[in-house]
């Protein structure tokens, strides 16, 4: 699948309400069911072996999976706590992700680029299924 087309797909879940741990359109999904669901997988788990780090931000692109760490003013974590899909890179970030209130597309304020852990993308022999 190319790039375009998990954005597409991912798109097709704006509006979808948020729901921890679940995986349903229009129904209810948590920011891994909605990553697994694009790239075609049917777990988290089962898109991790198709998936290979991007090195650095500045070679991430849209389609690339992006984790990020929890940034608040009570504490930062440096473990990742959330998932998106890039839908735009530099100079104008922007992903999609099921958020409180529901899936959407957001620009990457200075914020949440800083909540970068990591970026990854699905390798070019792409999941065994």
């Amino acid at each position: 699948m190319l790039t375009g087309n998990f954005i597409a797909a991912a798109r097709e879940w704006i509006g979808t309400p948020y729901e921890r741990g679940a995986a349903r359109k229009g129904a209810g999904v948590g920011c891994d069911g909605l990553v697994a669901a694009v790239f075609g997988a049917s777990d988290f788990g089962a898109l991790l072996d198709g998936l290979e780090h991007v090195p650095h931000v500045r070679l991430a692109q849209p389609g690339d999976v992006v984790a990020l760490k929890e940034v608040s003013l009570a504490r930062t974590d440096s473990t990742p706590r959330h998932l998106m899909v890039l839908t735009e890179t530099a100079p104008r970030w922007k992903g999609i992700h099921a958020s409180a209130s529901g899936v959407c597309e957001v620009e990457l304020n200075s914020g949440l680029l800083k909540a970068i852990h990591s970026i990854w993308r699905l390798k070019s022999d792409g999941l065994d299924t």
